[in-house]
C-alpha cells in the first residue's frame, strides 16, 4: 500500500505601474514543496524537497489609437507529477511496467515574447512570437526487459528549444454573429545525451457563436498536428463541440444542451522508439458526451448570468 503526501507553501509578490506612457508589471513567486511517498508493505519512505524561484517582467505601450506592443519574459517551473516520482513499480500492465523516479527535478522554462494587439470596436486581433528554453525537461524513457515486456521510467533528460508564432482574432460581424479563430505554429528541438529530435507542429481553433434574444448557439473545433518529444511522436488530433441554449418564462428558465466531441475523434495515440525497440499505441475510446442543464433563476434573469466556462466546450452564454 502506498501513501502520498504533498506540503507546499507559496510567496507571491507583484507590482505594476506606468513610466512615461510605458506600462510595466513585475512579479516573483517563491515556492517550497515537500513530497513524501510511503510504502507500508516494505516500510520505506521517500522524501523530496524542492524550492522554486519564478520571476516575471512585462512592458506595454500604445503605438496608435487602437494598437499596442507588449514585451514579456518569465521563468516557470513544471513540477513532476506524483506518478513520475513514485519509485514503486506499477505492474498493472504485465507487458509494460512503469516505475517513477523520486530524484526528478522540476523542468525550468525561461520564455520571452513580443506581440502586437489591436482593438477597434467589436474587433480584436493579436499577433506575436516567442522563444522558450526548457532545461531539466522531464521525459519518459522506455527500454526492453525482454521481447515481451517494456519498462518505462522518467528522467530529467532533455533540453528543449521552442520557437513559435501565433495569430488570434475575435470579431462581431453582426449583432448575432461572433467568430474567434486562432492559429499557432511551433518549431521544437529536443537535445539530450542520447536523443536529438526536431519537429514542427501547429494547432488551430475556431469558435463561432450565434446569439438571439431567446436562443444561443455555439460551435467550436480544435485541431493539433503531429508533435514530437524525445522518444515519442504524438498523432494528430481533431475534435468539435457544440452547445445550444434557449430561454423561457421571461428569461428566468434556461435549458442548455451540449455535445462534446461530436464526431468522436479524440485520441491519445502515439509512437515511441528507442534503442532496439519501437512501439505504437493506438486506442479507441468513446469520447462523445451529451449534457443537458436546466437552470431557474428566481431573482435574476438567466440571460444576465455569465456561466463558468468548461474545458471541453467554452460557454459564456
Amino acid at each position: 500500500m502506498k501513501n502520498y503526501y504533498e506540503n507546499t507553501h507559496d510567496l507571491h509578490i507583484s507590482t505594476s505601474g506606468t513610466i512615461k506612457n510605458i506600462r510595466y508589471g513585475l512579479g516573483v513567486l517563491v515556492n517550497n514543496t515537500v513530497n513524501t511517498i510511503e510504502n507500508s508493505v516494505s516500510s520505506t519512505t521517500y522524501t523530496t524537497r524542492i524550492v522554486r524561484f519564478e520571476p516575471s517582467f512585462s512592458v506595454a505601450t500604445d503605438i496608435s489609437e487602437n494598437g499596442k506592443i507588449s514585451l514579456g519574459c518569465a521563468r516557470r517551473s513544471t513540477y513532476p507529477r506524483h506518478e513520475f516520482l513514485n519509485p514503486y513499480a506499477d505492474y498493472s500492465d504485465s507487458t509494460h511496467i512503469t516505475v517513477g523516479n523520486p530524484d526528478l527535478k522540476p523542468a525550468i522554462t525561461n520564455s520571452y515574447s513580443a506581440s502586437y494587439s489591436i482593438m477597434d470596436g467589436d474587433f480584436f486581433g493579436n499577433i506575436g512570437t516567442g522563444y522558450s528554453l526548457t532545461t531539466n525537461g522531464i521525459q519518459p524513457v522506455s527500454s526492453l526487459i525482454n521481447s515481451n515486456v517494456m519498462r518505462t521510467t522518467y528522467e530529467n533528460l532533455a533540453t528543449q528549444k521552442s520557437y513559435g508564432i501565433w495569430l488570434y482574432f475575435n470579431g462581431k460581424f453582426f449583432n448575432w454573429l461572433e467568430i474567434g479563430p486562432d492559429l499557432s505554429v511551433d518549431q521544437n528541438e529536443f537535445i539530450s545525451p542520447t536523443v536529438n529530435t526536431k519537429g514542427r507542429q501547429w494547432s488551430s481553433n475556431m469558435r463561432t457563436k450565434l446569439s438571439f434574444d431567446q436562443f444561443k448557439f455555439q460551435f467550436d473545433f480544435h485541431y493539433s498536428s503531429t508533435s514530437v518529444s524525445a522518444q515519442q511522436t504524438n498523432k494528430a488530433n481533431f475534435s468539435a463541440n457544440a452547445a445550444a441554449k434557449t430561454l423561457f418564462f421571461d428569461k428566468s428558465l434556461s435549458l442548455t444542451f451540449r455535445v462534446t466531441d461530436i464526431f468522436n475523434t479524440k485520441n491519445n495515440n502515439y509512437g515511441r522508439s528507442g534503442s532496439n525497440f519501437s512501439m505504437v499505441n493506438s486506442t479507441r475510446e468513446n469520447t462523445r458526451i451529451f449534457t443537458l442543464d436546466i437552470s431557474y433563476f428566481f431573482q435574476s434573469k438567466a440571460n444576465d448570468i455569465i456561466e463558468e466556462p468548461i474545458d471541453e466546450v467554452p460557454d459564456d452564454f
